[in-house]
Order: structure tokens, then sequence, then C-alpha cells
């Protein structure tokens, strides 16, 4: 899903990691990372892939040790005054993070919560709330 942009600037506190969102090369390079980890460490890592069809997008929900990395991913974490989303650890928005929230969940309602933000030209939502249990059998087809 595809919201107009808002500006964001520089947290001045990041936020703890509780997501990481990776595109195109980035999220093939993270799976390539997943693959490696043992069967213990992905059960504690969920996932949602992007609808089939648009450009690769992975979203992997965890704790902030166990999240993998990769050239060009973004952490998401989350803000208490908006807690039904997860939004870039090191941006905050322009507006207040609560009008923001209030706002996303209004217009997408029918998506699970929380929402994760991708800013950009185009911002982009992932219902992280979808995310399921990341399974190896699964990594193949995410590619």
């Amino acid at each position: 899903m595809t919201f107009e942009p808002t500006e964001w600037r520089i947290r001045s506190t990041p936020l703890r990691p509780r997501a990481v969102l990776a595109e195109g090369d980035s999220a093939r390079a993270l799976i390539q990372n997943l693959e490696k980890r043992s069967d213990e460490d992905l059960a504690r890592l969920r996932g949602v892939r992007a609808v089939p069809g648009l450009p690769l997008a992975l979203l992997l929900v965890g704790e902030s040790e166990d999240l993998p990395w990769a050239d060009g991913v973004i952490y998401l974490g989350r803000d208490e005054a908006a807690p039904s989303l997860l939004v870039p650890a090191l941006l905050e928005p322009a507006l207040p993070i609560a009008l923001l929230e209030r706002a996303l969940l209004t217009r997408f309602a029918n998506l699970a919560v929380p929402l994760a933000i991708m800013p950009g030209s185009r911002s982009r939502l992932f219902p992280a709330g979808g995310a399921r249990p990341l399974l190896r059998r699964n990594l193949e087809s995410m590619a």
C-alpha cells in the first residue's frame, strides 16, 4: 500500500529496532543471511513479503538482537506516541507521529497492525500484524 509522503527528519534519540525492512537486492541479501541461520534462530523471527508481482520487499519482526543485517536495510522501531506503527528507527515524521498514526489507521483500517512504514517518494506500508513465523522452507520462495 502506498500513501502520500510526509517529511522525515533525523530522530534525536533512535528507537530500539523491532523490525527490519528490505527491498530488492537488500532483501535478497537478507534472505541469504537468513539461510545461514539455525532453525532455532529463524523461529525467533516473523516475516511478511510484499504482494507477489511487486518488487521484492521483505519485513522481519523480532527482538533487536535477533534481527539480521544486510546493506541497504531499514531498521524500524516503535514510538510510544504511536504504538500501532513501526517507523524508521533513525527518523521521525515532521508532523506529530500520533496524528500520522491516526490518519493511517483510518485510511487503511483493513490492514493488520502494526503498520510498518517505508518512507520515500511514495511511502509504503506493510501490515506487520500479518507477519508469520519464519520457516526455512519458505525462504526459497521469498527470493
